[in-house]
């Protein structure tokens, strides 16, 4: 079932998924595809935050306080790597590249995993609206 599975299958199976989910107005897309390269750029900063403070002693309450150590260490560098990802997509998303909402995309689909794997309900009602958004506005981009 899961053989020769890509990311464009992925991407294909959740379009029809999410084509038959009601569409937002135009008027709301156009708002939308203006601001998301700015709150990218927070979601940045958001991401990296909890995992670089308790270092710099600017922080001491563990944000990760239900996880062993080892997972907190992969949770603190995926949040970093994530971050990262997040900074460098707001120049694609500003010029309205498709690369930038792909980095959306992959995003959302990890979060998917992640909020699956740790049974994290937030985390993955948060990553199917993210992936509803982006097929939403996906006509914007180029």
């Amino acid at each position: 079932m899961f053989k020769n599975l890509s990311f464009h299958r992925i991407e294909e199976f959740l379009h029809t998924f999410y084509k038959h989910a009601p569409n937002l107005p135009y008027s709301l897309k156009k708002p939308i595809v203006e601001v998301i390269p700015y709150l990218v750029f927070i979601g940045g900063f958001i991401f990296i935050a909890p995992a670089i403070l308790p270092y710099t002693g600017l922080m001491t309450k563990n944000p990760f306080p239900d996880y062993s150590e080892i997972n907190v260490l992969l949770m603190r560098i995926m949040y970093i790597i994530l971050g990262i990802i997040l900074f460098f997509s707001f120049k694609p998303l500003s010029f309205k590249r498709m690369k930038g909402w792909y980095n959306l995309f992959y995003i959302g689909l990890f979060m998917v995993f992640f909020g699956l794997a740790f049974f994290d309900l937030t985390s993955l009602v948060f990553a199917l609206f993210l992936i509803y958004i982006l097929f939403q506005i996906k006509e914007f981009y180029t």
